[in-house]
């Protein structure tokens, strides 16, 4: 009887101890800045797809089709849509 006494005390302290961390995960993530769209950014790029990958979306959380671009000035990879999206249209690449 006398441990189970000791367990609301134990866990009250483990609570208290945990939510240091447990508000600066949350603050962790509130924190991460999603990019805005830059238009001068912008480029266009003209050349063959010699590649397609679904990859994982880091901001969104999903998987995205990604084309592998050689032009002239090199190899660029270009994300496209959610592999969501391409898969409901039946889209083809």
């Amino acid at each position: 009887m006398h441990v189970s006494s000791r367990a609301p005390l134990l866990l009250m302290f483990l609570i208290v101890a945990m939510a240091p961390w447990a508000a600066s995960q949350n603050a962790l993530t509130a924190s991460a800045v999603i990019p805005k769209y830059n238009l001068t950014n912008e480029i266009r790029a003209r050349g063959i797809v010699v590649d397609t990958d679904d990859r994982l979306l880091l901001i969104s959380s999903g998987l995205g089709l990604h084309l592998v671009l050689k032009s002239d000035d090199g190899t660029l990879e270009v994300h496209c849509t959610t592999t969501r999206f391409v898969n409901h249209y039946k889209l083809i690449f």
